[in-house]
């Protein structure tokens, strides 16, 4: 056999897309839906490692911004995606 290595045209980029407000991301503290992965500190954490790793400066920014309903049911179930917006108008 024989191992051919192909070399990219151009440099591969990384995007990063994180708002401080994602910081404010917190599940509810009681009820079914009382612990959730997603904390103020996981992202805090993720964000100082990848600064400490020197890895943000290689990063291309990319903005955060609003998702459709459907983009948010590509990760969410409908009925998450129904708290949330009741929380919303609430």
């Amino acid at each position: 056999r024989r191992v051919v290595v192909l070399k990219a045209a151009f440099p591969m980029v990384v995007g990063l897309v994180y708002d401080t407000a994602y910081e404010l991301h917190a599940p509810p503290t009681t009820g079914k839906q009382h612990w959730h992965i997603e904390t103020p500190e996981r992202v805090s954490v993720i964000y100082a490692a990848l600064g400490k790793a020197k890895l943000l400066d290689k990063m291309e920014r990319v903005p955060a911004q609003c998702v459709t309903r459907a983009e948010a049911e590509a990760c969410h179930t409908a009925e998450h995606c129904d708290a949330l917006e009741a929380l919303a108008e609430a």
